[in-house]
């Protein structure tokens, strides 16, 4: 139905808010594509009056996010359901380019459609009262493919088709105790416009260090993550050595693009 008068992320988030009240009594899994932030950006209800920067509409709409996670969060201290709610925040690719960031005191500029770390390295906080040590960190490997695999385990359900996994379950990493992990991470990197000379469409294998494209670039992305100079593949010190064939075999076994998506250039 049309609210004339209403921002749109509040409207959602009271969506959500019924819905959790509603199934209160009963295990639920809640999605929420809040819409923010992202361009054109807009002022909040919070923002100040008069001339605002697109930077600092960024910062409101960023602040705004605090709001509606606070209300979740509130919302289920209200129903008695924290201790028994996981819940993960994440995103889906990085800031757009033009914003810049600060992340342990140093800038980050938007890379948004790009495959290097600020296009595709985005937060995952979890929180889980009594399940999840305040303040703890994991740097372990994480994919969307991980979601399905973790909920799964969580709620002690078999997947239909375990062989055609892709996903590997990060519960154990959430709850600090030994579990399998991730040692490559595969990506399709298929921005828009796609297959522009500035946004070429890739795939990339990468590890903890080592980044490595199917046209051949190889990083050492946590030395060089705006990825000016690819490594000599010539040259190549003992751990970058031992990560190439890896990384290889990681991309020679990924599936071909669907030819839905190649024909979209």
């Amino acid at each position: 139905r049309e609210v004339q008068g209403a921002y749109g992320p509040d409207l959602y988030c009271a969506a959500l808010l019924d819905f959790m009240q509603r199934y209160r009594d009963r295990p639920f899994l809640a999605y929420f594509p809040m819409a923010l932030p992202h361009s054109p950006f807009e002022k909040t209800p919070l923002s100040p009056p008069g001339r605002q920067s697109r930077q600092e509409r960024f910062a409101d709409m960023v602040h705004y996010v605090d709001l509606l996670v606070g209300r979740v969060e509130d919302e289920l201290d209200a129903l008695g359901l924290s201790e028994n709610t996981l819940i993960l925040f994440t995103t889906d690719n990085g800031t757009e380019r033009g914003i810049v960031s600060r992340f342990r005191g140093e800038e980050v500029i938007g890379a948004k459609t790009r495959s290097t770390e600020a296009g595709i390295h985005v937060p995952l906080i979890a929180s889980w009262p009594g399940r999840i040590a305040p303040g703890s960190s994991n740097a372990d490997l994480i994919g969307f493919a991980d979601f399905y695999a973790t909920f799964a385990e969580l709620l002690d359900v078999a997947p239909p088709h375990p062989e055609n996994l892709d996903g590997i379950s990060f519960l154990p990493a959430l709850q600090g105790r030994p579990g399998q992990m991730r040692e490559v991470l595969t990506i399709y990197s298929n921005p828009r416009p796609p297959g522009s000379e500035r946004n070429p469409r890739v795939r990339l294998a990468l590890d903890g260090r080592f980044k490595l494209y199917d046209d051949g670039r190889f990083y050492d992305y946590l030395a060089d993550p705006m990825e000016a100079q690819p490594l000599e593949l010539h040259a190549l010190r003992a751990e970058a050595a031992q990560a190439l064939p890896r990384l290889q075999a990681a991309l020679d076994a990924m599936p071909p693009e669907p030819a839905h998506l190649r024909g979209a250039n």
